[in-house]
């Protein structure tokens, strides 16, 4: 049982591992905010919400689709004054969340018939690509 809880474990590893992009440091992301926000009535802390409106492309791969949906909150809200002084106001916005929405993949490289396989051969399945595709030889 052990065994199997393990094998398992590898692989959602692998599965992690395969789904797992980053975005270059500094990227533009081009978002709509989906959230009002304004100097006045926002505070620090309250959540934001956007939506990407182009996707991020790197290397020639989309890394993240035009419509993933994107959550954060105002990290600093700077309201302007009186109006005696020439202020500015300010908004910092702090994203700290993705979520993509699901794309069928044209032509899969590993498809797993849930409905006909048993969890063992599912992740037998699974080790076998892994093994295959992402293990070094020696």
């Amino acid at each position: 049982m052990l065994n199997t809880v393990m094998s398992f474990a590898y692989a959602l590893l692998a599965f992690n591992l395969l789904a797992t992009r980053q975005v270059p440091p500094g990227t533009q992301l081009h978002i709509r905010l989906t959230t009002p926000v304004g100097s006045y009535a926002s505070r620090a802390g309250d959540p934001v919400n956007a939506v990407l409106i182009a996707p991020v492309v790197a290397s020639g791969e989309t890394i993240l689709p035009a419509g993933t949906l994107i959550s954060g909150r105002l990290k600093s809200v700077q309201r302007v004054g009186l109006g005696f002084i020439h202020e500015l106001a300010a908004l910092d916005l702090e994203f700290t969340g993705i979520t993509a929405p699901y794309e069928t993949p044209e032509s899969p490289e590993l498809t797993i018939e849930t409905d006909r396989l048993t969890i063992e051969e599912g992740v037998a399945a699974v080790l076998e690509y892994v093994d295959k595709n992402f293990r070094k030889t020696a």
